[in-house]
This record gives C-alpha cells, structure tokens and sequence, in this order.
C-alpha cells in the first residue's frame, strides 16, 4: 500500500502539469495577438532547438551525476553488509564471554540499522546517542590477545572491524550527498522553456498540437521527478534497498549452524 501511494503522488503530480501545459496551449492559441505570428516559425524553431539541445544536456549530465550517486549508495550498503559479515565469522573464535557478546551486539547492530538508520539518512544532526558499533568496539578491547582462541588473528580482526567502521561512515556520507540547490530552478525553467516554445508552432489541428504539447511535458516531468527520486537515495521514492542487511541477518544464522 504504501508503495502504491510513493507511485500515485508522482502521477498525479505529473497528470497536472501535463494538464497545465495543455490548458496553456489552448489559451495561446485562442489569443489573436499570437494567432497572426502562428505561421513565423523560422526564428522559434531555431530558438527551440538551442535551447532543447542545451536542455537536454543538462538533463543527461544531471542524471548521470545523480544516478551515480545512488549507485555509489547502493554499492555502500552492500559492502558494509559483506564487511559485517566477515566481522561477525571472526567471533567464532573468540573465548566467552566475549564470543556470545559481539556476536549478540552485531546482531543488535544489523537490526538497529535496518530499523531505524534509513530513515535518518541525509539528515545532517547533532549525534545525541552513543554509535551503534560502540558496544562491538568494547567489547574486542576487553579480550586479552592471549586468549583470543586458536586460529584468531586479533589483530587481523580488529582491522576487519576498523573496515567495517570505515563502511559504515561512507554509507552515512552517500545518503548526505544530493544535487545542490541551484539545479532545480535552472531545471524548472528549462522545462518551462521548452514546454512554452511548443506553443509558438502551428499545427492545423489543436487536437493534435496538445497530444505533442502533453507529450513533451509528460516526458520532461518524467525526467525530473528521476532526479528527484535519485537524489534521495535512502528517504526518496525509490530508496536503496534493505535486502543486504537482512541477508547478513540470515547469513548469520547460516554460521552458527556450523559445520
């Protein structure tokens, strides 16, 4: 339902401009200020295609830039998934009760994360509460190196940990990364640009002209509510997924069935 509702908000939004667009035209055309130049279509076209062309560069560099961003966000909840993962292989070994603590604190943390870090995510605040990895942090300081158990590196363990410590902040950073600002009304404008060139070209049948008028907004609203989505990669429409982490959850529990 609630998916259903992240795509009806959208369309909606898009429903309305295409409407505006359309209505636009329809009042251009039916003005006889405009009517009598309806036919001097030299200059506009090549008007409309400097600024089409400029247009849809802009679109395509923004959303490259952008995709990459969730893209580099999705590739940060993967990996920090993998590096818990391997974290949580290492407790195998590690003497009580230290064994039963971290694996019990990672688990707390894959499950904190997955149920209330997204939301937070792009959000730069003051932290008020002690981090997630602090417990996993305590307690592999408190294991004497002698009797970390055979086949442990301690030390190979904690760099494992510091990797894991150093994923988690990139994936914090990925979510804080957006579009700046003054994108969007040089976006804005440029659609309403070129929506409002189409209104200077004649078509013998009005009908036909808003089919083309409605096209052309629909896409160009299509486009920009991708950046929108993209630009928000953990809190937007179409947020990163979950799915790494709750493996790890399962992946966990693969572990401990042992050999």
């Amino acid at each position: 339902m609630t998916s259903f509702l992240a795509l009806l908000e959208p369309l909606l939004l898009m429903s309305v401009i295409v409407l505006a667009s359309v209505v636009g035209l329809g009042l251009v055309r039916r003005s006889t200020r405009f009517g009598r130049h309806f036919n001097e279509n030299e200059v506009t076209g090549a008007l409309f295609a400097v600024v089409g062309v400029v247009y849809g560069a802009l679109l395509a560099f923004v959303v490259f830039a952008t995709w990459e961003s969730y893209a580099g966000a999705q590739q940060a909840v993967t990996q920090e998934a993998a590096d818990v993962v391997t974290v949580y292989r290492d407790t195998q070994t590690f003497p009580e009760p230290q064994h039963t603590q971290a694996q019990a604190a990672l688990r707390d943390y894959v499950n904190s994360v997955v149920a209330k870090e997204w939301e937070s995510h792009g959000n730069l605040t003051v932290h008020t509460t002690p981090d997630l990895l602090n417990p996993v942090w305590a307690i592999y300081r408190s294991i004497p190196a002698a009797t970390a158990g055979p086949g442990i590196d301690l030390t190979s363990a904690l760099d494992r940990l510091h990797a894991l410590e150093n994923q988690r902040h990139v994936r914090h950073l990925a979510g804080e990364t957006t579009l700046p600002w003054p994108f969007w009304p040089t976006l804005l404008l440029g659609g309403l640009l070129v929506i409002g060139f189409t209104y200077f070209f004649h078509h013998s049948s009005l009908r036909g002209q808003a089919l083309m008028t409605g096209a052309t907004a629909a896409s160009l609203m299509g486009v920009l509510l991708l950046i929108f989505a993209l630009n928000q990669p953990f809190t937007g429409p179409v947020p990163v997924s979950k799915q790494p982490f709750e493996h790890a959850l399962q992946q966990f529990h693969a572990i401990d069935m042992g050999p």
